[in-house]
């Protein structure tokens, strides 16, 4: 006999488990509540930025924020509505989920929401938390629910440790943008320790102006292979107008690594985009050399690519 709260079918076959460690899905700040919260920090969190829609210039500016709400329900909803509409208004491109834990504030919100469906081509989902697995969208409006006005069964629903799952569910369908509404001053105290770490984001992390800047994590993969090489290069070093991903400056080379990725390099037509073939001149014009790299090459081999590297620096 299996508990179904603490077993499933995979519980009845003898392998072992096998933990996938490499996440691709959201964004590092995003990653952060649940790879602590849920996995103990062992996800190695690669998700390609440049490929996230970001709705930065459509009036959400983080991919972490709080709307912070005082103790109601229908400020709750209130403020959710709000949120969707200043994407719409925007005209935000991306595509939009709207979660909570419970059915009944999900279909007053579905409900509010629909004359906005339209402005996202049907991509604004409103849903339960439970109905939302599986799913994902450039942006999560998580309205937490979590007041006084809730009824006992409402409130262990919540707040339960066997329950915890959900809160996994609905920030880890966030790609780009995770937007919290609820009383944050409520979940900090709360006895659920899943609400409070909700409260703690986002996290502040000290600007070092003199760290290393990376567009992607794979340059950022590819710039440690190097340092772990010997070889410790220049991030976005600017030149003749242009941001180099990396250079290398020796008595003998200058050098340009590139990190490309397919989807924002590639031309309709299968090839190389003309402007990168173009810039690629004036860097060499300038006395510079070129090594370009694409991201699968790295995910294939980065030790031979950083040998690339060291050969083009020793010639």
């Amino acid at each position: 006999m299996y508990n179904y709260c603490q077993a499933s079918a995979y519980s009845v076959v003898g392998e072992k488990r096998i933990m996938l460690t490499n996440h691709y899905r959201c964004h590092p700040d995003i990653a952060e509540y649940f790879n602590d919260a849920f996995y103990n920090n062992r996800l190695n969190v690669w998700t390609a930025m440049e490929g996230l829609c970001s709705p930065s210039a459509y009036g959400l500016k983080h991919a972490v924020d709080w709307v912070n709400v005082n103790n109601s329900l229908d400020a709750e909803i209130d403020a959710v509505v709000e949120r969707v509409a200043l994407l719409a208004r925007n005209g935000y491109s991306g595509s939009v989920g709207v979660v909570t834990p419970l059915r009944k504030y999900a279909n007053i919100l579905d409900e509010k929401l629909n004359r906005y469906r339209r402005s996202f081509k049907d991509e604004l989902i409103v849903n339960t938390v439970n109905a939302f697995q599986g799913g994902e969208k450039d942006v999560i409006i998580f309205m937490l629910s979590y007041t006084s006005d809730l009824a006992k069964t409402q409130n262990w629903y919540i707040t339960s440790e066997s329950n915890r799952y959900i809160y996994n569910v609905a920030v880890s369908r966030a790609r780009a943008c995770l937007v919290l509404v609820g009383d944050k001053s409520r979940c900090a105290e709360s006895g659920c320790t899943l609400l409070r770490k909700l409260a703690a984001l986002p996290i502040e992390k000290k600007k070092n102006p003199d760290a290393p800047r990376f567009d992607s994590v794979w340059e950022e993969r590819f710039y440690n292979a190097l340092v772990q090489a010997g070889i410790v290069p220049q991030t976005q070093y600017h030149l003749v107008g242009r941001r180099l991903d990396m250079a290398i400056i020796t008595d003998s080379v200058k050098l340009d690594i590139e990190v490309d990725g397919v989807r924002w390099h590639t031309s309709a037509s299968g090839g190389r985009k003309t402007d990168d073939l173009w810039r690629d001149i004036q860097v060499t014009s300038a006395g510079w050399k070129v090594l370009r790299f694409w991201v699968y090459q790295l995910e294939q081999d980065m030790q031979a690519c950083v040998e690339l590297v060291k050969n083009a620096i020793e010639k």
